[in-house]
């Protein structure tokens, strides 16, 4: 951020979200400098952006699609009625619909949401049978031999394998009892978890979430209710 406000003194965030968006950057700061009012004018500004693009019909300029991972919910609402569902409302119906979409407000199953975002609101559902070993391995750390026996069960009981290991069912063989016991501990978030379920408990919601986001749609994710 510091790099793309020197070239321009003047120049507000809400005015380049192309420019930062593909950015990897930290917002570090302690309490109350401001963290989260910056993330809510990175989002409105991409919001700003799209709204550019449909009125304007720039098809040359791709619209940006935006998930945020909101733990305490700061978003939807906002402070003050300046959240993302008032900002929804400020638009006619047709450009909503092409900016928003159905939804933008996610949550866990079961949570219990303010009525006002029942409307736009979709739980975030994804089945154990979607997620691939490399998905865990690049987000949390596993040894070598943990890895291969998440590998080596994906290996032969494809898209089971997670239900497998969880259940204490594998079908690949070799692994010493330790090592399967490791990785099921480390795999007891996922079980706990009100997103991750098997296909039998609930049909998934990610194929939903991806296409919002294929179209640049904006998404926050609530986790206050995990």
């Amino acid at each position: 951020l510091h790099r793309l406000i020197r070239r321009q003194r003047q120049m507000c965030i809400r005015d380049r979200p192309i420019d930062a968006i593909p950015t990897h950057i930290g917002i570090i700061g302690t309490t109350g400098a401001g963290k989260s009012n910056l993330m809510q004018v990175m989002q409105h500004g991409i919001i700003d952006h799209n709204i550019n693009v449909i009125s304007n019909c720039l098809r040359g300029t791709p619209m940006i699609s935006s998930l945020a991972i909101d733990p305490h919910d700061e978003y939807a609402l906002g402070p003050e009625g300046k959240g993302l569902y008032h900002l929804m409302n400020l638009l006619d119906p047709a450009l909503r619909n092409e900016i928003f979409g159905g939804f933008f407000y996610l949550t866990p199953r079961g949570s219990h949401i303010q009525a006002q975002l029942s409307s736009v609101s979709l739980e975030a559902v994804i089945n154990y049978e979607e997620i691939l070993p490399i998905d865990l391995l690049n987000v949390q750390e596993f040894t070598g031999v943990q890895s291969e026996v998440m590998l080596a069960e994906e290996f032969v009981a494809h898209e089971d394998w997670l239900n497998n290991i969880l259940s204490g069912s594998l079908i690949s063989q070799g692994h010493h009892d330790s090592s399967i016991a490791a990785v099921r501990r480390r795999l007891r978030a996922v079980q706990r978890s009100r997103i991750f379920i098997p296909a039998d408990e609930g049909q998934s919601t990610l194929p939903d979430i991806i296409d919002a986001l294929e179209c640049g749609r904006i998404l926050d994710l609530s986790l206050i209710h995990i």
